[in-house]
């Protein structure tokens, strides 16, 4: 039995020291844990066993990128970079490897060949905060505060009418939020960042649109007073344009500049236009030259052949087709007028009576030759019976006609028939037919045969010219 008590202690003792020495083994193997990582323990992708938290650490630092950059595109197509040396960008450790170091314990050292020890921790990279704001800041596309202040649509005139030019927004830099995109691009370690207009700039809209109601009703009443487009046919083919360029100095200003119509101001406006037109058309009253048959030029006042813009006509004409906006072309209302341009022959045409008072002679031309001449008696040389010089232009022609002289009180003087009469100056001178003259042309008028002031011919020649003249030809007479 005591045999028996000693070999159990002695498998005892020696079970003892086996644990002993195998707690021993046990101990002492962790004791190389204690700073290092467990057998099968791999951090982002490193055969960490045996290592310790630093040259783990050292490891991950080496293998982060160092050669960050981040490529900046802005809206205008231009680019920047913010590199790594720009902010001072590197590796820092966020305590991760600490903590999964921590996290084993040395006498549980055995967990590396049960376990599987695959662990992935975050590579923190870091930068100097002010090297990335000084940076931001240098950027050309940052310096730009203001770009484009808005501008309010507005009315102007163009091309004889009022149009809108439409209103511009304001468009600024946005640079609160530019900076903070970038910041965040660099914080997410990105490498592009494309910027568009809405991360850019910051629109405003203008105060007045094109679409604004009060505007755009401005606009129509204007248009409505200055919408005409008149095109007047003046002597010798010329013209002269009436349209919106001229009606709107005919418009009124306020304070604002907003133009309104006052309708005394417009109406004056139009008389005026009307007598500077005539002015500048009227010959009634003139002199001209005209090129008397073999002796030259010689003078004459255009009495009733000559232009006479008939104002009051015309500025009711003119006044309703403003008010109507009227596009068309027109020729002036004419109390008298000229039949030829001013260019051909002074304005007389190539046909035409030519009198010589003095000479006692008539020609009839047309198309520049002569076509007729014949000897006169004209008026009797003293006040009342003279024969008016001048140009003028049959004012009709009568066959038959009776011929009424009256005197200064209006009394009848005397009633005589004639074959054919072609008054000149209004019904009271012409040329007739006299049968009663025994002759015509030298000095006859003066020696008791003048007539009451008309042109006295034979009836022959009377008849020729009565089936020859025109109602607008004109009739030149001088001495």
């Amino acid at each position: 039995m005591k045999k028996r008590h000693i070999a159990l202690l002695i498998i005892f003792l020696v079970i003892a020291l086996l644990i002993a020495v195998a707690a021993w083994l046990y101990i002492r193997e962790s004791k190389q844990y204690v700073d290092r990582f467990f057998h099968g323990t791999v951090i982002n992708g490193l055969n960490a066993e045996g290592r310790t938290v630093e040259e783990v650490e050292s490891w991950i630092e080496e293998g982060a990128d160092r050669n960050y950059t981040l490529n900046i595109h802005f809206p205008d197509g231009s680019a920047e970079s913010i590199t790594a040396d720009d902010i001072a960008y590197a590796y820092e450790s966020d305590g991760s490897v600490q903590k999964i170091k921590n996290a084993q314990h040395p006498l549980e050292w055995i967990r590396g060949y049960i376990y599987d020890g695959y662990i992935t921790v975050p590579v923190h990279m870091t930068y100097d905060t002010d090297l990335l704001d000084l940076k931001i800041a240098s950027l050309p596309e940052l310096q730009i505060t203001d770009i484009q202040e808005p501008s309010d649509a507005y009315m102007e005139f163009r091309d004889s009418s009022f149009v809108i030019v439409p209103d511009n927004k304001g468009i600024k830099l946005n640079k609160d939020n530019l900076v903070q995109m970038i910041k965040n691009a660099v914080s997410d370690h990105r490498t592009e960042l494309q910027l568009t207009d809405a991360d850019t700039y910051v629109y405003t809209s203008a105060a007045v649109t094109a679409d604004d109601p009060d505007l755009n009703e401005q606009v129509n009443t204007l248009n409505s007073y200055v919408g005409a487009s008149i095109t007047y046919d003046l002597p010798g083919k010329e013209t002269q344009v009436l349209d919106g360029s001229v009606l709107i100095g005919w418009l009124t200003t306020d304070a604002d500049g907003k133009y309104t119509k006052d309708e005394s101001v417009w109406d004056e406006k139009i008389r005026t236009y009307v007598a500077d037109l005539a002015e500048k058309i009227d010959t009634i009253g003139t002199v001209k030259n005209f090129p008397a048959t073999g002796i030259g030029d010689v003078q004459v006042t255009c009495m009733t052949y000559g232009y006479e813009v008939d104002q009051e006509s015309e500025i009711a004409w003119l006044t309703e087709a403003l008010a109507e906006n009227a596009v068309t072309e027109h020729t002036p209302v004419y109390f008298s007028w000229e039949t030829s341009d001013p260019d051909v022959n002074n304005g007389f045409g190539n046909t035409y009576i030519e009198i010589d008072c003095s000479r006692q002679h008539l020609w009839a031309y047309q198309d520049g030759v002569v076509a007729f001449e014949t000897d006169i008696i004209s008026g009797a040389m003293d006040a009342d019976r003279a024969t008016p010089s001048g140009a003028f232009m049959f004012v009709t022609k009568e066959s038959p006609s009776v011929l009424v002289g009256r005197d200064a009180n209006g009394g009848v003087m005397y009633r005589t028939q004639v074959s054919y009469f072609m008054p000149f100056n209004s019904m009271a001178i012409g040329i007739h037919d006299a049968t009663w003259q025994p002759a015509f042309g030298g000095s006859m008028y003066v020696q008791g045969y003048g007539s009451h002031g008309c042109i006295n011919v034979s009836y022959s020649a009377a008849e020729t010219l009565y089936n020859m003249i025109t109602f607008d030809e004109p009739v030149v007479v001088y001495y």
